[in-house]
């Protein structure tokens, strides 16, 4: 079964002949089913216990690597992978028994075409496999042949969930043609040919069901901001949501087909107001108006479940140089306000989403008891705390444990993190993570001003995957793999044990966002711009160690890329027209420590111009660069360093519901073909 959540694909394989289970050389290895570095391994039909004709009546699970959805399984390092035969496990579940399932191979191509197959031993990168899966089609997942060979490829030690690679020793089946209409030519199911006593015909048989849904952390929700060349569709991202078992998103703005998306789904929404409104939320009829619109209008029976109003985002932080000192506060009484006469004052409330830099710890003295605010806003601070308590709001502030390690190279780096490190002593109190000591800081910032049991909420934390020497997989599996686990034992930290609420920062990566606090900030979301997980994370907080479930259906742009022209003979204006691709598009990943850092100054060129050209929907004009561009078909990407194909522009559900149809019809034919037979 390859489940998809709410809405997946079944993948049964049916033998059409009575006798199976031998294979013809008794030689063949069997692989090892539990691998050091905890890996799920796999094992050979060879030496798999037990009849295995029971594939007809249990489910069949794909899995890639590590109990992995493999249908969702992408590479962190880099999704570029030569074309070629494609082989993934099916696993079967029996008593908690792990088998491996019998072998089909596919062809895919980033073109969709077949290509010449690897040669015994080659190398493919899981990920980039399962892309090209992903992108032939979203519901006509594939279940496919063994691993052959697993081989890991992170350390036993830290057991990260690197993908392993597939190591191809068989050769390819003759396998019929199967197309979706309009996409180009693949080869998915026909005769198998490999070594068994009887030449069996396997078929796939795809159908629709129901699963159990992900689940996550109580109280745990995820920031969903919008700022991407391209956008995933919102009824997808909400369905993602859902289908992750995350109940709760804060919101930067209030946007109709992001509100209608959510209408219905059950998921609490904070909804917010920008900072550049904050001045006209001054006005108490312009904050009626306002609640009016986007609270009462949306917030009702079979409707938006808001929960919270976000008044401004971090709008006291010192980089704003006091702009917004003076609005703030009378912003945040007249939302209040306003939504206590419209009635809805009980269950939705308003707060000021603050950056930790509202408070602080003095030089002689940095430890948690010593919290305060700051000097320039302590009078300021005491009026929020008095009115968030008056209303019984909550005062939700932002922690970024990366920003510690960002903004200061001496940080003890392991103090960043839940795994340990040397602790700061304060009284009887050992804080061995900085997460614990800024939120500690807070409580006693707050306790010094009078209000130290106010409920307080993290509004965003996490750790961004790239754009940074620190900023990448690894070490964003291991903030996320230590803090999770402590939300979801109801720890809380040393001056506030007990449960917290707190959105994790964030959903998908934003390829629009500001930089100019650092290249990493276009890279927090724990979904790649697509919707496709970066790494295994158990939401629950139970370890687990399995991916997200992507988001469905997602249409991309044609496999095309925009590369440095090798013939052009005038390289003079390639430093300029460098500079002007990524003046409209992402280059954060070519900096210092990122994923492209250390490609050739050719590489560096296409992939500026690739980034320009995806964002420009592959126009050809866009591909000019004053003669020094190029198209190919040929994926570019180097190593770890994905040059990115883009999701198509008018990318609708309604596409992939057209999708599902032609897989159902497909499905009704296969059947009568058995029926025949």
């Amino acid at each position: 079964m390859l489940c998809l959540q709410d809405e997946w694909v079944v993948c049964r394989i049916f033998h059409k002949s009575t006798g199976l289970n031998k294979p013809t050389n008794p030689s063949r290895r069997r692989i090892n089913s539990t691998v050091d570095d905890g890996l799920s391994g796999v094992m050979d039909p060879a030496s798999s216990s037990g009849p295995r004709s029971s594939f007809t009546d249990a489910e069949n699970v794909v899995k890639g690597t590590s109990g992995h959805s493999s249908s969702s399984y992408l590479n962190p390092l880099g999704a570029a992978v030569r074309p070629g035969l494609v082989q993934l496990n099916v696993e079967h579940r029996l008593s908690g028994s792990i088998v491996s399932g019998p072998s089909l191979d596919t062809w895919l191509s980033a073109d969709m075409k077949p290509q010449v197959t690897p040669s015994a031993g080659d190398n493919l990168n899981l990920g980039a496999a399962i892309d090209l899966i992903n992108r032939f089609s979203a519901m006509a997942r594939v279940c496919l042949a063994e691993f052959s060979h697993v081989k890991p490829t992170h350390s036993s030690k830290n057991r990260f969930p690197y993908p392993a690679f597939l190591r191809i020793k068989r050769s390819p089946l003759s396998l019929p043609s199967f197309l979706l209409p309009g996409e180009k030519r693949s080869k998915l199911f026909g005769k198998a040919t490999h070594e068994m006593d009887h030449r069996a015909e396997w078929v796939l048989v795809l159908a629709l069901g129901v699963c159990i849904l992900g689940r996550s952390v109580e109280g745990l929700g995820v920031n969903w901001g919008r700022m991407a060349a391209h956008k995933l569709p919102p009824k997808t991202v909400v369905k993602m949501l859902k289908d992750n078992g995350i109940q709760k998103v804060k919101l930067f703005e209030v946007d109709p087909s992001t509100m209608d998306a959510l209408a219905g789904s059950e998921i609490e929404v904070m909804v917010a107001i920008p900072n550049s409104d904050l001045a006209t939320m001054n006005s108490y009829q312009s904050a009626k108006n306002w609640v009016k619109k986007n609270v009462t209008n949306y917030n009702v029976e079979g409707g938006v479940k808001i929960k919270y109003v976000a008044v401004g985002n971090q709008p006291l932080h010192k980089s704003y140089n006091n702009t917004f000192d003076k609005v703030t506060f009378p912003a945040l009484k007249n939302i209040q306000n306003a939504l206590n006469e419209a009635g809805r004052g009980d269950s939705v409330k308003a707060t000021i989403p603050l950056n930790s830099d509202v408070y602080y710890t003095p030089p002689d003295r940095p430890v948690p008891s010593a919290g305060r605010f700051r000097k320039d806003i302590r009078g300021l601070m005491t009026l929020i705390l008095e009115f968030l308590s008056k209303n019984n709001a909550p005062f939700t502030i932002n922690i970024y444990p990366f920003l510690s390690v960002y903004a200061n190279k001496n940080f003890p780096f392991n103090y960043a993190f839940f795994d340990g490190a040397t602790p700061v002593v304060d009284n009887s109190i050992k804080y061995t993570n900085v997460f614990d000591a800024n939120f500690d800081t807070l409580v006693s910032a707050m306790k010094a001003a009078g209000h130290e049991n106010l409920t307080i909420m993290v509004g965003e934390v996490g750790w961004p995957t790239d754009g940074d020497v620190n900023a990448n997989i690894r070490n964003a599996y291991r903030f996320y793999d230590g803090f999770l686990p402590k939300l979801a034992a109801n720890i809380g930290t040393p001056l506030r044990p007990g449960s917290m609420e707190v959105y994790l920062l964030s959903l998908l990566d934003e390829d629009a966002k500001s930089i100019a606090p650092g290249d990493f900030e276009r890279h927090w979301g724990l979904f790649r711009y697509d919707g496709q997980p970066k790494f295994a994370i158990d939401l629950s907080g139970m370890k687990q160690e399995k991916l997200l479930v992507p988001a469905q259906n997602v249409e991309y742009l044609r496999p095309k890329w925009c590369m440095l022209n090798p013939n052009a003979k005038d390289l003079s204006k390639l430093g300029e027209n460098i500079k002007y691709a990524c003046l409209y598009a992402d280059c954060t990943s070519l900096g210092y420590g990122s994923s492209c850092h250390g490609l050739e100054p050719s590489g560096n060129a296409s992939y500026a111009f690739n980034m320009f050209f995806q964002v420009k929907n592959q126009d050809p004009q866009s591909c000019g660069f004053q003669g020094l561009g190029t198209i190919t078909t040929q994926n570019i990407s180097q190593g770890r360093c994905n040059f990115t194909i883009q999701i198509a522009a008018g990318f609708s559900v309604a596409a992939g519901l057209t999708r599902l149809v032609v897989v159902c019809l497909q499905f009704a034919i296969v059947v009568a073909l058995l029926a025949a037979t």
